[in-house]
């Protein structure tokens, strides 16, 4: 994926599946060239405006969660160190989720979970952010991974 805005942008990109509720989400990610600003990672129970995103900053060796409700943006989990981060990549950043309780996972260990009952169902993709106009990014997603149960 390679970026460049004009101003500050959000980008997503998301499977065409039909919602599911329950399901693990796993990409590995790593940056070609970014700002040390920018973060990225997977998005999930995407329906319309509204998705989780649990992404992180290599760099900083931070992650974090938010909840974009239409054009607004919630802290779920905001900006927590993780040594499991390798600031030059790859990175796999992974989601199981059950019913309203999720748990969070970078390069296969268990960092983190959270409970929000606000999304019940939603499909799934990856995402990044920019957060000045002109910046350039460039990030490798690879083995991008979504197991649901058949309803």
């Amino acid at each position: 994926v390679k970026i460049t805005s004009q101003e500050p942008r959000f980008w997503f990109n998301k499977i065409n599946v039909p919602d599911f509720t329950d399901f693990y989400e796993s990409v590995e990610v790593r940056s070609l060239n970014s700002p040390e600003t920018t973060n990225y990672g997977v998005i999930f129970r995407f329906q319309q405006k509204n998705f989780y995103y649990f992404y992180l900053n290599a760099p900083a060796k931070k992650y974090g969660v938010d909840l974009r409700s239409g054009n607004a943006w919630e802290k779920i989990i905001f900006g927590k160190d993780s040594n499991q981060i390798d600031p030059a990549g790859p990175n796999q950043l992974a989601v199981l989720a059950y019913g309203p309780e999720f748990t969070l996972f970078l390069n296969g260990v268990e960092v983190d979970s959270f409970y929000d009952e606000t999304l019940k169902a939603g499909t799934a993709g990856i995402g990044c952010n920019l957060f000045k106009a002109w910046e350039y990014m460039a990030l490798a997603f690879d083995n991008f991974l979504v197991k649901a149960p058949r309803n």
